[in-house]
């Protein structure tokens, strides 16, 4: 279950490419309950070939019997891998993963943090869909824009179900 999902769009002028460029920076907070968010201990965060994903860091807590989070892990993000995504044995040549293994078994009433970074190679691709799991339980969750006074852009809302 996701307690916590914060997006930040931002547009920037990159200096070196004098280009107008975007990114979205992610925090997301999982309360892992009794079946846990995944069977394997992976985390994975998709991609697209039009973005870069820097992963910034990535923590495990524990919350003791008294409801307080105890960090059990910081987890090595610098290890984390890029791999393409496969699915049934499908590759899918513009998708890929950031993928990465906590150290520690993960299980009922854990809490994981992931501080991630995405840059949009091409600002056509910025128009993304958040919300990417149709049956995840998402708490609470906030989208913010920063867009300069020289850039043009619309907030469009959806739904698709």
């Amino acid at each position: 279950m996701v307690l916590d999902r914060q997006i930040n769009i931002k547009y920037f002028i990159d200096e070196d490419k004098n280009q107008l460029q975007a990114k979205s920076i992610h925090k997301v907070t999982y309360l892992i309950l009794k079946d846990g968010i995944n069977t394997n201990n992976i985390f994975q965060i998709p991609f697209s070939e039009y973005e870069e994903v820097i992963l910034k860091n990535a923590r495990v807590f524990l919350i003791d019997s008294s409801g307080k989070k105890v960090i059990k892990e910081n987890l090595k993000v610098k290890q984390s891998k890029v791999k393409d995504y496969f699915i049934n044995n499908v590759f899918y040549h513009d998708l890929k993963i950031v993928e990465f293994y906590p150290s520690i078994d993960i299980g009922e009433r854990y809490l994981v943090t992931i501080q991630y970074e995405v840059v949009y190679k091409d600002l056509k691709y910025l128009n993304r869909f958040y919300f990417q799991y149709k049956n995840e339980a998402v708490e609470k969750c906030n989208i913010s824009l920063q867009i300069p006074g020289y850039v043009e852009a619309d907030l469009v809302p959806f739904n698709l179900l």
